[in-house]
């Protein structure tokens, strides 16, 4: 992280080690793919827009912009993930 350089990433560490969070979007089962076409578009310029991103950049925050396929994708491999970690915890609700 270019606002820390004196401090190492966790992964030196922990070799192996990630853990992120992520936020995006969602709209309901069955919004038309138009819309979620024209959703995608106006949210990735957005976030390009430098203005916007001086106003809201913190350290620990990156924007990755993408597809609704690639949003896809990272919520599938992370719930993959972390069910893979909460089932070896042998964590439960009571």
């Amino acid at each position: 992280m270019a606002e820390l350089p004196d401090v190492p990433p966790l992964s030196k560490t922990v070799p192996g080690y990630r853990a992120n969070a992520w936020s995006g979007l969602c709209a309901p089962k069955g919004t038309p793919p138009e819309i979620i076409t024209l959703l995608n578009k106006e949210v990735n310029l957005a976030m390009a827009d430098p203005e916007d991103q001086g106003a809201h950049r913190q350290p620990w925050r990156c924007r990755a912009a993408g597809s609704p396929e690639d949003y896809g994708r990272t919520i599938a491999a992370d719930t993959d993930k972390w069910a893979k970690v909460v089932q070896f915890s042998g964590a439960h609700v009571n």
